[in-house]
């Protein structure tokens, strides 16, 4: 990304140049910035000063780090779109196009889904947002209201490793579907990618086997490996030090709990072309959990009267001015 330092009228000038414009200082301006609808995601890779601290003294980890750095554009975007643009910067990538490509959304979905996927084979987790709205993208530039929609989802929506889906995102499935779909085929074809939280909020589905194999085409075969790859990132996650991190954590090994809870309906005794995941040899990490839903309720504890005590004393500040 660039940035670019604004310094008077020469600075704005040479924006406009760079841009392509003409510049206030000629007779008249052709052309202004403007912002278009767009269909935006934003995504952050989860934990990653932890991930980043531990390649100094792990040169095989930072090679890891690097090809998904590199794999997630390469997997998220849709290379025939017209008008994509897509941002990289350090532990974030943001992916963007007009809102009315058809069939936007179920390519956005779907690509970023199996992208999600691939991290997880990787050792790698993510956090995001999909939204729609205003937005400026450009190769040096990306600002607008969708991008601090996409980032306040992001930051302070998803809380755990998850991609939450914007409502106005599927309406504008329905608005735009593929040429040869329907608006409720299109629907149908982007659910199988989602799934709905407690919370009320839509998600990237990247542990079901519905979503992962079905509708993403995993081999089935893999697919007890890819469990397995969970259960190692949930194992660590609920031993870390942190209560905030075990959190995110205890809220991934939901998820896996479902897919082993699953696998006992695709035994040889049920469909057959369904391979067991063995679910009674899983290990379910009950005492791990356990003891991190004790600690996060303890730092919860402690957190809000905190939290509180620090939204108090800003009130007693308005008042006193």
């Amino acid at each position: 990304m660039s940035w670019l330092v604004l310094n008077g009228s020469a600075g704005l000038d040479n924006i406009w140049e760079r841009a392509g414009l003409e510049t206030s200082n000629q007779s008249t301006v052709s052309k202004a910035p403007t912002y278009e609808k767009r269909l935006i995601l934003f995504l952050d890779f989860l934990g990653f000063k932890e991930i980043v601290d531990r390649t100094v003294a792990d040169e095989a980890l930072l090679g890891d780090l690097i090809a998904a750095l590199r794999a997630v554009p390469k997997n998220a975007e849709a290379t025939d779109f017209a008008g994509e643009q897509v941002t990289q910067f350090s532990d974030s990538l943001v992916i963007s196009y007009p809102f009315k490509e058809p069939a936007a959304v179920y390519t956005l979905v779907a690509n970023t889904t199996l992208a999600i996927v691939d991290l997880v084979d990787r050792g790698f987790l993510v956090r995001g947002a999909m939204t729609v709205g205003d937005l400026l993208h450009t190769d040096q530039y990306l600002v607008g209201p969708a991008m601090v929609r996409a980032y306040e989802m992001e930051s302070k929506e998803a809380r755990y490793p998850r991609v939450l889906v914007d409502s106005k995102v599927l309406r504008t499935a329905l608005e735009n579907p593929y040429s040869e779909n329907s608006p409720e085929e299109e629907a149908e074809f982007i659910a199988d990618f989602l799934a709905k939280d407690v919370d009320g909020r839509f998600f990237l589905d990247y542990t079901s086997w519905n979503s992962v194999v079905e509708a993403g085409g995993r081999p089935l075969e893999e697919y007890p490996a890819y469990v397995e790859r969970i259960a190692r990132l949930v194992e660590g996650g609920l031993g870390n030090d942190s209560w905030r991190v075990q959190e995110k954590y205890i809220w991934l090994h939901d998820r896996y709990i479902m897919m082993i809870d699953d696998s006992q309906d695709r035994t040889p005794g049920g469909d057959p072309t369904k391979p067991s995941l063995h679910a009674q040899s899983m290990p379910r990490f009950e005492t791990l959990v356990k003891a991190a839903n004790k600690k996060v309720a303890k730092g919860l504890s402690r957190s809000w009267p905190q939290r509180f005590a620090s939204i108090y004393d800003k009130m007693l500040g308005e008042l006193g001015k």
